[in-house]
């Protein structure tokens, strides 16, 4: 299960009528390789992303997931 089908399932849970998620999608020329879902629950901020393990290289700050 993605983030974005994760917190759509909170969603719906806790706010049936209304949308509350957003979603930062990934974007490599920005070092951005994650879709990225968040919404706030209560007025805290919370993000939802896949679960994933990263490595990193000495020739890149961009990591490798898996």
């Amino acid at each position: 299960m993605s983030g974005e089908q994760f917190a759509d399932y909170i969603n719906k849970e806790l706010y049936p009528n209304e949308n509350k998620v957003g979603v930062i999608t990934k974007n490599p020329a920005k070092s951005k390789h994650l879709e990225t879902a968040t919404m706030f629950i209560e007025g805290i901020p919370i993000d939802f992303v896949n679960l994933r393990s990263e490595t990193y290289s000495e020739e890149s700050r961009v990591p490798e997931i898996v």
